[in-house]
């Protein structure tokens, strides 16, 4: 699908939309709803049966450098 023009006049814009049966005018904004928040802490169960945990390509117990 592509654009073939913009409508760009507002009083055509909203016979346009009235003759749709659509509402002339977008929603009044109104402040964002707080869901049902509940702490969430992930846990190995909700990974599954077969989650291995990925092992790093490098070894964390190296030795300090030697002082000279």
């Amino acid at each position: 699908m592509r654009a073939m023009t913009a409508i760009t006049d507002p009083a055509v814009a909203q016979r346009i939309l009235a003759c749709l049966q659509l509402p002339p005018r977008a929603p009044p904004l109104a402040a964002a709803a707080l869901a049902d928040c509940t702490e969430f802490e992930p846990t190995l169960e909700l990974l599954g049966p077969d989650f291995e945990s990925p092992q790093p390509d490098f070894d964390f117990d190296q030795p300090p450098a030697q002082r000279r």
